[in-house]
């Protein structure tokens, strides 16, 4: 909702806030989400070593989002070894 302010003023710091409330009680979309906003510095401030951490927390709930993003984070950070498990993982998920 805050994040592209659909039925609110958008505010990304409030966004993320809260979306990191909900990843810290465990919601594997909200750990995504929030591993999203580090990744792309919305809301936070850009933080590849955080949205890993929150991306590998949803991806031990098997969400398939997060198999993905840990993939492209590792595509940007030269750490290619991990694509194959990010990617042999998302399929066994599907």
């Amino acid at each position: 909702m805050y994040m592209d302010g659909r039925g609110v003023a958008k505010d990304e710091k409030k966004g993320a806030q809260l979306l990191l409330q909900a990843a810290e009680k465990g919601l594997a979309d909200a750990q995504s989400d929030i591993g999203n906003c580090y990744y792309r510095g919305k809301g936070v401030c850009r933080d590849y070593s955080l949205a890993l951490l929150f991306f590998r927390k949803a991806a031990e709930q098997n969400n398939a989002r997060a198999f993905f993003s840990i993939g492209a984070v590792h595509s940007i950070l030269g750490t290619s070894r991990f694509l194959d498990w990010s990617f042999q993982s998302l399929f066994s998920v599907a």
